[in-house]
């Protein structure tokens, strides 16, 4: 075990360490940027954290709110807003975290999180700008079927989150902590959130298959 001035001096070296945006490299080695950098970003992300929440936010009510709106290429627009949302007040502030700091201090559930609600709100929004897309298509070539159009719309949204939702899931279960070090006679745990290849040997399917998934769902079908 390490006596109590080890302690110190291992919890304030880490606690240096963990800056990225620092003025010194504090340990040979480790990778840091100037704090003028972070300084820039942090601003930079706080200003489109507050305007997108603000900005999706007043789509989602007025859809919502307004019955004239609630019409079947709206409901796909509400789709990319609620996305958007989720990303300026969920994953935008975990990604400037893990800009600004190296370690996670959140836990497991939170690191798995973090990953595959990324995925998902990127997979959200792709399928349905796809799904607008094919809805003014099928508008166009077949004026005459408004219902049909409703129902395959209807379909179309559910769709898209259960689609988003499974293309997310591999990131959730392979999302893990990686421990650095750890001394529990200081109560020093630093660890690292990741995607573990561990993890990806034991799933139903590889990570190269998995990325070609993606490449194919992400890429290829919606300009198909």
């Amino acid at each position: 075990s390490l006596t109590n001035s080890s302690c110190e001096a291992y919890r304030d070296a880490f606690t240096k360490i963990n800056l990225y945006f620092r003025d010194d490299a504090v340990l040979n080695g480790t990778e840091y940027s100037s704090s003028e950098w972070g300084y820039a970003i942090t601003t930079a992300y706080v200003f489109i954290i507050l305007f997108g929440a603000l900005g999706n936010a007043l789509t989602i009510t007025v859809v919502i709110l307004n019955p004239v709106m609630r019409t079947t290429r709206n409901f796909f627009i509400l789709n990319l807003a609620l996305s958007d949302f989720f990303v300026c007040t969920v994953t935008a502030p975990m990604t400037l975290y893990t800009v600004r700091y190296i370690f996670w201090p959140f836990g497991t559930i939170l690191c798995k999180v973090a990953g595959s609600l990324q995925a998902f709100n990127v997979f959200l929004s792709t399928f349905s700008i796809a799904a607008i897309a094919l809805d003014r298509y099928v508008l166009v070539i077949f004026p005459t079927k408004r219902a049909e159009q409703r129902t395959l719309s209807l379909i179309f949204f559910f769709a898209i989150w259960a689609v988003s939702l499974i293309l997310a899931l591999p990131l959730l279960i392979a999302s893990d902590l990686n421990v650095l070090f750890e001394d529990k006679s200081c109560g020093i745990t630093v660890e690292i959130c990741q995607e573990q290849n561990d993890i990806w040997e034991h799933m139903w399917l590889s990570k190269q298959t998995y990325t070609l998934s993606v490449l194919v769902t992400q890429y290829a079908f919606p300009l198909f």
